[in-house]
């Protein structure tokens, strides 16, 4: 009796195990969902033999609002609610909010400008976004709301843009949306995606997600991947200097989605990345130079601040 009682609860144990379950956004027509993202980054520069520490902090919230739903496509209308960004320099700190009243902080008047101003955006059941459009134009409306002469407005927008641009948005978006398989899966099954990280470095990411675990209201979702810089050549301008970054690392990310809609709940990302940046000779300076670098960054997800 003891050995049927055994075998027929491995049965149900091991039809549980292999139970499958489809894994995609089922977001409503009418209704709104919240995504807050709060981003730490630690870069350690070594310079005449010291680490030179920069800190840099970026929180967001923003809303997205199902219009229409077309072939499984999901049409959005998405906006900030909120704006922070901070660095701390080795000689001060810089602290720019939406939320900040001061009349002298034209960029945290700048975030606020930009909150409430809707895009548009395309979403597929499998979380990759599809298309972003009118971006900049929300970007252009900020900037009307500033008498700023032509140097100004160009050097405002330049700075915007790079925080503000549809590739550095796509992959803060599908950092919790671009997550499931193509198939149905089950507790323990693995599936590979790749994508391409647009930061001021392109980042080619090879993620490989798991189903860990299914309650009545959640799946939990680990991910791994491996790093590295798409074009160790290529050239991008900081500070009025060219240079260029050869980096590989590794992310880890922790996911907790509801199980009705496919909306991220709560998530838990740390990357870890070294390598070295090279100072490139160009007409405003001859040096060329190469030094180590390291960034280590921590992003929090979630449905609401």
């Amino acid at each position: 009796m003891n050995f049927f009682l055994v075998g027929v609860l491995s049965f149900f144990s091991l039809f549980s195990w292999a139970q499958r379950y489809k894994l995609e956004l089922q977001l409503q027509k009418g209704s709104s969902y919240s995504q807050f993202i709060d981003a730490d980054v630690t870069s350690i520069v070594k310079a005449d033999n010291k680490d030179v520490y920069t800190d840099m902090g970026m929180k967001g919230l923003m809303t997205f609002e199902v219009v229409d739903i077309i072939d499984s496509v999901f049409l959005l209308e998405a906006y900030y609610e909120s704006i922070e960004w901070t660095m701390d320099l080795p000689n001060k700190s810089l602290k720019f909010s939406s939320e900040n009243e001061k009349a002298d902080d034209v960029v945290s008047m700048l975030f606020e400008a930009i909150t409430y101003n809707p895009f548009e955006l395309k979403l597929s059941k499998t979380g990759k976004v599809l298309e972003i459009k009118n971006l900049d134009s929300v970007i252009y409306a900020a900037l009307d709301e500033f008498e700023l002469g032509q140097t100004e407005r160009e050097a405002f927008y330049k700075q915007l843009h790079e925080n503000f641009n549809e590739s550095s948005l796509k992959s803060s978006i599908e950092l919790a949306t671009a997550i499931f398989p193509n198939a149905p899966v089950a507790i323990g099954d693995k599936w590979a995606k790749q994508t391409t990280l647009k930061s001021l470095v392109p980042l080619k990411v090879t993620m490989v997600y798991e189903l860990k675990e299914v309650t009545p209201t959640q799946f939990v979702i680990h991910g791994s991947a491996k790093i590295q810089t798409v074009d160790k050549d290529a050239t991008v301008e900081m500070a009025g200097m060219y240079m260029s970054y050869n980096l590989q690392g590794s992310l880890i990310n922790e996911l907790t989605v509801d199980r009705s809609t496919g909306w991220t709940k709560k998530g838990e990302s740390r990357q870890v990345m070294k390598g070295s940046s090279t100072i490139k000779e160009n007409p405003k300076s001859s040096q060329k130079m190469t030094v180590p670098i390291q960034v280590f960054s921590n992003t929090s997800i979630s449905d609401k601040p």
